[in-house]
C-alpha cells in the first residue's frame, strides 16, 4: 500500500499541532492556536489524521499507517484509490496549515 510507489512517506506533528483547541461542526473542524491566534477550518478528514498524534505527538506515522487507520474506520468502504487521494489531499492541507511535516523514517 505504498502511496506513489518507493519507500513509503513519513509523517511527524509539528510543535504546533499539540497546543491546538478544537471543535467540530457539520463542515470541519475548527482548530485555535492560543498562542498566535490563528483559527484555520480543517476538513473532517485532516482533523482525523491529525489526532493520531493526540496522545503522543512525538511519533512519526507511515502515509500507510494513516491510510489504514482511515480505511478501518471508514463505514462506507471507500475503496483504497479515493482513500489514497482524499488522505493526500489532507495531509497537504495539514502540510500547508504548519500542522505536520515529512521526516527521515525512524
Amino acid at each position: 500500500m505504498v502511496m506513489g510507489g518507493g519507500e513509503a512517506q513519513h509523517w511527524a506533528a509539528t510543535p504546533v499541532a499539540s497546543r491546538l483547541l478544537s471543535r467540530e461542526f457539520e463542515d470541519g473542524c475548527i482548530r485555535f492556536d492560543p498562542e498566535t491566534g490563528e483559527t484555520l477550518l480543517l476538513t473532517h478528514l485532516a482533523s482525523f489524521v491529525l489526532e493520531h498524534w493526540a496522545d503522543d505527538s512525538s511519533t512519526t506515522a507511515t502515509t500507510d499507517t494513516l491510510l489504514a487507520q482511515v480505511l478501518a474506520v471508514d463505514d462506507s468502504a471507500a475503496d483504497e484509490t479515493t482513500a489514497q487521494a482524499l488522505l493526500s489531499q489532507a495531509l497537504s492541507e495539514l502540510q500547508q496549515a504548519g500542522l505536520v511535516s515529512h521526516c527521515a523514517h525512524a
